[in-house]
């Protein structure tokens, strides 16, 4: 029976339980990703804590375990549910809210604390539409999307099948990497072309067995220019996006985007827009679905934005365009993560929540880099040990720039 995978738009509107692998050590393999539990104990979460401990110490056996699991899913559940009411109170409060919006305007206010107008969301709408137009929607066999996958790869140019060939040897040249591309369903579309919103982005769905697939979006432009380093650094930043999870978040500030974005695409201005579609109920979906990305954008986004750019530091080019020259490609990283950590900050959470997400997040990305040099043989480990410090103390540094220690 050929595996089927359901792509989906966002991983915050799918969230799953934790999946066991079985070369997974103890830990994870009661609880899912090891950056969870750092995540949950920093939010004082002190079940998970002593959970954690206990598994540590003796694992369970395998009923027991299920019934652990189905725990740590409500917990986690109700965790990110709390989060999110906490979250929505004291942005409500920053808009001048007294009760949870209810119109397109009062949704509009809140947008306008993360730096969206209504003009800025009309403008936008159409390139978000664009860009994330090659996207896998509904079931799709494991096998025919290996076959579109090569299909894409043959497509290319001749200079750009080399250069694609040339970041898979690059970005295959780890371990870790090399080992998950082998291991999970993971499948590298390079389809993006044109002035595209995005240098590449992931897609994050469901096998039949209810396992994680992703589905990769790369530039064919960029490839058939020859640009193997700047897409071996955008490929491991989008194979980073897989093994973060969960984004807090955006998990906790998933029903508030939902809501936002339903009242705001009634606005008479957007209504207008859609006024003599074909099927008025698919373009206003679509609509909606442009404004949530949007609003997603300026808010939860940054948050996976900032952990996936301190790991693609080990593929960065030694210098990236910049707008008045060629940069480092760690001032690049620097850089991008103090704009994503600006926007955390307007979101608009209480300033000791957003520290402690950031304290985890610290603690995700040295997480990610051991096992990255765990699997690395002898040899290689210096060079990402090296890197992993890079990354931290950019982080460090991009907190102080930003007043968010």
């Amino acid at each position: 029976m050929s595996r089927q995978v359901a792509a989906q738009p966002e991983r915050a509107d799918a969230p799953r339980a934790p999946v066991v692998t079985p070369a997974a050590p103890v830990v994870p393999q009661a609880l899912g990703v090891d950056g969870v539990l750092a995540l949950q104990r920093t939010a004082g979460n002190r079940r998970v804590a002593r959970y954690l401990r206990a598994v540590a110490r003796d694992p369970v056996p395998a009923a027991a375990l299920a019934d652990e699991r189905r725990r740590f899913a409500d917990e986690q559940e109700a965790f990110f549910r709390e989060t999110g009411e906490l979250m929505e109170a004291e942005i409500r409060r920053r808009a001048h809210l007294e009760h949870a919006p209810a119109t397109a305007e009062e949704a509009l206010e809140i947008a306008a604390l993360w730096g969206l107008t209504l003009d800025a969301i009309a403008a936008h709408m159409p390139a978000v539409s664009r860009s994330l137009s090659g996207r896998v929607r509904g079931q799709r066999a494991a096998t025919t999307l290996g076959d579109d996958a090569r299909r894409l790869v043959d497509a290319l140019q001749p200079a750009g099948r080399r250069a694609y060939e040339q970041v898979m040897a690059r970005v295959r040249g780890e371990a870790f990497w090399r080992q998950r591309l082998d291991r999970e369903p993971i499948y590298i579309f390079p389809d993006l072309g044109g002035r595209n919103r995005y240098a590449g982005y992931t897609q994050h769905g469901t096998a039949d067995d209810g396992s994680p697939a992703f589905i990769i979006h790369i530039s064919q432009e960029a490839l058939n220019a020859g640009e193997v380093d700047s897409v071996a650094a955008t490929l491991v930043h989008e194979l980073s996006h897989t093994v973060f999870d969960p984004s807090v978040i955006g998990r906790s500030l998933n029903p508030l985007l939902g809501s936002l974005s339903e009242l705001i695409v009634e606005h008479p201005r957007l209504r207008a827009l859609r006024r003599g579609a074909a099927d008025p109920a698919e373009a206003r979906a679509a609509q909606v679905r442009q404004i949530r990305q949007l609003l997603y954008e300026r808010t939860a986004y940054g948050e996976a934005e900032i952990f996936v750019h301190l790991q693609q530091l080990t593929h960065m080019p030694a210098t990236v365009p910049g707008d008045d020259g060629p940069v480092r490609g760690s001032d690049h990283v620097l850089a991008m993560v103090e704009t994503y950590l600006e926007r955390l900050k307007r979101i608009g959470m209480p300033p000791r929540m957003l520290r402690g997400i950031l304290d985890s997040l610290a603690r995700r990305t040295a997480i990610l880099y051991d096992r990255r040099i765990a699997a690395a043989p002898e040899r290689e480990r210096e060079r990402l040990r090296i890197n992993k410090d890079l990354a931290l103390a950019l982080f460090v540094l991009a907190r102080g720039d930003t007043d968010t220690r």
